[in-house]
């Protein structure tokens, strides 16, 4: 019996008429099996790095690497510094996987109106967002903790709890693998 699964490739042969779905298609099999291993066999949670401190009124995030419940790694390459939200006693630091569209090229598609209807974005930049959230990051969690595969759902990684405790800021990690 032979078992299979959602992933398929491209077969390529002499003739064959290849496509920009062809080329997409390749790209989210490798981007699926390599998520696909970040999460079962690494789990989801921070790698390295990723320190948050609080300096000055400031938070200052450190760079890192993370894996978020979908398999995507994030990565931050240099510190982040962020203003302390104002009137709030207790939030999360969390760091989100992001991708943006970069580098407007010209098309070679007939017919268009406008020279900006001809351009379109030729990469991917993948990011990283460090936000603030008052809201627990794992409060609803699935398969919570790291070093599980997670839920498959693309959503932020906790780095810390801060809270304001007997007349200043105490930083509390989470998410360590």
């Amino acid at each position: 019996m032979t078992a299979s699964n959602d992933f398929q490739r491209p077969h390529y042969f002499e003739g064959k008429l290849l496509s920009a779905k062809d080329f997409t298609k390749e790209q989210e099999y490798f981007l699926g099996k390599l998520r696909r291993h970040n999460r079962y066999l690494n789990g989801w949670g921070i790698v390295s790095g990723f320190e948050v401190r609080i300096r000055k009124e400031k938070i200052i995030v450190s760079p890192g690497v993370a894996v978020d419940c979908q398999g995507n790694e994030i990565v931050l390459e240099s510190r982040v510094v962020l203003e302390l939200p104002p009137a709030q006693r207790q939030f999360y630091v969390t760091a989100v996987y992001t991708e943006t569209l970069v580098n407007p090229i010209p098309t070679l598609t007939p017919g268009s109106p406008s020279p900006e209807e001809q351009l379109q974005y030729s990469m991917v930049q993948e990011g990283c967002q460090i936000e603030i959230t008052s809201e627990e990051p794992a409060a609803k969690h699935e398969r919570i903790g790291p070093g599980t595969p997670g839920c498959g759902i693309l959503h932020p990684v906790p780095l810390a709890r801060i809270r304001h405790f007997q007349g200043g800021w105490q930083v509390l990690p989470l998410s360590r693998i």
